[in-house]
């Protein structure tokens, strides 16, 4: 057993300080527009990528937006490379080396990988089945991607990019939620269903730490879940080797379904500590990042609209989004920006209880 620490961190606070704002809005305002993925990799430059279409959305066309340190504009994407495919993953390391991992959602289903190297746009197709749903670009030379195949197994996909071509990595079957740093710093969750007896199965879940060389183990600590709920615990965030978020919640086990907000669990590099989440909420998101301070921020609510919470120094401080109670405001997809506390989110905002042909996409920004 590993044992656990507990953090009780004083109730959330609200801040007036500085807020969250829109900072760039895509597709038109009469149909469907999502921004599904953001990656920055400094002060200069950011992306983010979705989907937009017209009409009852029987075929998409992606969208690539780009942070040049000063404002969001469209990124000129061939259409030949764009047309029925949406963005659900996006790394770069540079303004000149991007990557975007486009599904064809509305048709084969297949995954394509859009490279833009220099000023040139190119398009690869993953073999049938493969998905990605997280993506690192250390360089021109070094990239990585990490998802699926779809097989009932539940196999992993991990490939390696070696400024040539994509080469595959062997990795664990229930290999999920990678949080890469460096080439040879990479945390993630091994999620995998385990005979118990009888035709029963259980889940069971281990943090795993990539040196470069190999995956090793590392166990959630063991805690105990309110009756009628399973716990289930996934890494959410890595920061080094030493410092690595997770986040526990409650599945309720009959009937089966979503769920009690947990909390989270931090690793230090020698044992765990569990931080306690402000009190109340319906449910917090499993989209972390770093705030840039030591801390994370997470999106969470107690009903609509959400919030997004920052935690430091063993409080939480609470921030409304620009959101009214005539909107809809979609989930954030979050990514820090590189030696600042800045933060970008993308998302999807419409009117409320409108239909998703009425959403148009947004990136935020909280800027201290």
């Amino acid at each position: 057993m590993v044992a656990v620490a507990s953090v009780t961190a004083a109730p959330a606070q609200a801040s007036t300080a500085a807020a969250w704002r829109i900072v760039d809005m895509a597709g038109p305002a009469n149909g469907s527009s999502s921004i599904y993925a953001v990656a920055a990799s400094g002060p200069d430059n950011a992306w983010a990528a979705g989907m937009t279409c017209t009409g009852p959305c029987a075929a998409a066309t992606l969208i690539a937006e780009r942070w040049d340190g000063h404002a969001w504009s469209a990124a000129a994407v061939p259409r030949r490379l764009t047309h029925d495919l949406t963005g659900n993953v996006v790394a770069t390391d540079s303004a000149t080396n991007v990557w975007v991992f486009a599904q064809n959602t509305f048709g084969t289903g297949r995954t394509y990988a859009l490279h833009l190297a220099g000023k040139t746009w190119s398009r690869s197709v993953l073999p049938a089945g493969a998905y990605i749903t997280a993506a690192a670009d250390f360089s021109a030379h070094d990239a990585w991607a990490f998802g699926g195949t779809g097989a009932a197994n539940g196999a992993a996909y991990v490939i390696r990019y070696d400024g040539h071509k994509w080469h595959r990595v062997s990795a664990p079957n229930g290999l999920e939620g990678v949080s890469a740093i460096s080439p040879d710093d990479m945390w993630a969750t091994d999620a995998q269903w385990k005979p118990t007896g009888g035709n029963k199965l259980k889940l069971v879940q281990t943090a795993m730490h990539w040196n470069g060389k190999s995956w090793t183990r590392l166990a959630f600590p063991a805690m105990r879940s309110p009756k009628g709920y399973e716990l289930e615990t996934s890494v959410v965030l890595g920061l080094s080797a030493t410092n690595m978020w997770a986040e526990y919640t409650y599945l309720r086990e009959s009937p089966p379904g979503c769920c009690r907000p947990g909390g989270f669990l931090h690793w230090n590099g020698s044992s765990w500590h569990r931080v306690s989440i402000p009190p109340n909420l319906g449910y917090f998101a499993g989209n972390v990042v770093s705030d840039g301070h030591g801390g994370l921020w997470m999106e969470a609510g107690r009903g609509l609209p959400a919030e997004m919470f920052d935690y430091q120094y063993g409080r939480w401080h609470r921030y409304g989004l620009p959101v009214t109670k005539k909107q809809f405001l979609s989930s954030l997809n979050l990514a820090l920006i590189p030696g600042t506390r800045s933060v970008f989110g993308g998302s999807s905002l419409g009117p409320a209880n409108s239909t998703t042909s009425q959403m148009q996409a947004v990136v935020l920004q909280y800027a201290p």
